[in-house]
C-alpha cells in the first residue's frame, strides 16, 4: 500500500511512502522501481534530526511509527 503524508506546519511539507512490510528486507524491487539503491535502514535515535530534540521524538522513539532509511540513486 502506498500513501502520501501531509505535513501542516510552517512551511508545510509532504512525501509520499510505502507501508515498512514492503522495505523490511531492503532489496524490494519497489525501492528499485522508485530509482533507490543501497537501501540502508537507520536507528532513528542516531539521526540528526532526532539527536537535535530527543524530548520531542521520545514518544516516537517509544513506538516507532514509521522506519528511517538512506539510500542511494543507483
Amino acid at each position: 500500500m502506498q500513501y502520501q503524508v501531509h505535513c501542516h506546519i510552517d512551511p508545510p511539507f509532504q512525501f509520499g511512502s510505502h507501508l515498512l512490510d514492503k522495505h523490511a528486507d531492503l532489496s524490494s524491487d519497489i525501492n528499485y522501481r522508485n530509482g533507490l539503491g543501497d537501501l540502508e535502514r537507520l536507528k532513528a535515535e542516531d539521526t540528526e534530526v532526532v539527536k537535535e530534540d530527543e524530548r520531542f521524538w521520545a514518544d516516537f522513539l517509544k513506538a516507532p511509527c514509521m522506519g528511517v532509511f538512506e539510500a542511494r540513486k543507483p
